[in-house]
């Protein structure tokens, strides 16, 4: 009887033993498939917690980092619109060029009428300098708000322009050929116009891109951020493959 308890005693150590050898096996492979020492709390909680928090914070800022991404698009196409803008400006400086060497009030009345076609022409284009439903020369209701962080507040706001109504005189405040540029007097007046807002476009292109270097170098830091936060938390819970 005796001997009997102790065979099964010895049974029973040589089962918990290979038990045991099972789940340092499992331990190991779990190890090598993910490649981390600390995958959940039990394995150490002060690792796995801060771990766990600094790759929060860079979902975050990943998050973050997409939708500055999509930003320097609209300010991208906002500047082509822009580029496209200007051109047509220095078409407009010829139309009003070529009337003032015209001597006939038929002719200039025909380059007046080019000149107004062309004023709609920069309208169009500024309506369609949009992206992804934002457009920074549609003025009112198209300001871009980026948000560089949300543990430490850092937002900026890019306020919109209005270039879908050139005549606005906070846009380019451009006004239709008067009188068929009938008068000298009249051509110089357009001239003087049209030379402004080419002043204005260059001040507003200066502008957006300022801006745009300073959320494309916002971007490059938080995409260095990421990088580190990430590169700490693999270190925390990382397993040494050779071991």
């Amino acid at each position: 009887m005796g001997s009997d308890l102790q065979v099964s005693t010895s049974l029973r150590r040589k089962v918990e033993s290979l038990k045991d050898v099972q789940e340092q096996q499992r331990i190991i492979q779990e190890r090598l498939a993910t490649g981390k020492l600390v995958s959940r709390p039990t394995d150490d909680p002060d690792r796995y917690f801060t771990a766990s928090a600094l790759d929060d914070r860079a979902s975050s800022l990943s998050g973050l980092l997409d939708d500055m991404g999509q930003s320097i698009q609209t300010m991208s196409a906002a500047d082509k619109g822009m580029t496209a803008i200007g051109k047509l400006l220095d078409v407009l400086k010829g139309k009003i060029n070529a009337a003032k060497a015209e001597a006939d009030p038929a002719r200039r009345a025909d380059y007046a009428a080019e000149y107004n076609a062309i004023l709609r022409q920069i309208e169009g284009l500024a309506e369609d300098s949009s992206y992804n439903g934002k457009n920074l020369l549609g003025g009112v209701g198209n300001n871009l708000k980026i948000v560089f962080d949300n543990d430490f507040p850092s937002v900026t706001e890019i306020k919109a322009i209005d270039y879908t109504n050139v005549a606005l005189p906070e846009g380019l405040a451009l006004d239709n050929a008067s009188n068929g540029w009938a008068n000298t007097s009249d051509l110089d007046a357009a001239q003087a116009t049209v030379n402004k807002a080419s002043e204005r476009l260059k001040s507003d292109a200066r502008a957006f891109a300022t801006d745009r270097i300073m959320v494309e170098n916002r971007g490059a830091f938080t995409k260095s951020l990421v990088n580190a936060l990430r590169s700490s938390s693999d270190r925390l819970t990382a397993a040494d493959m050779n071991e």
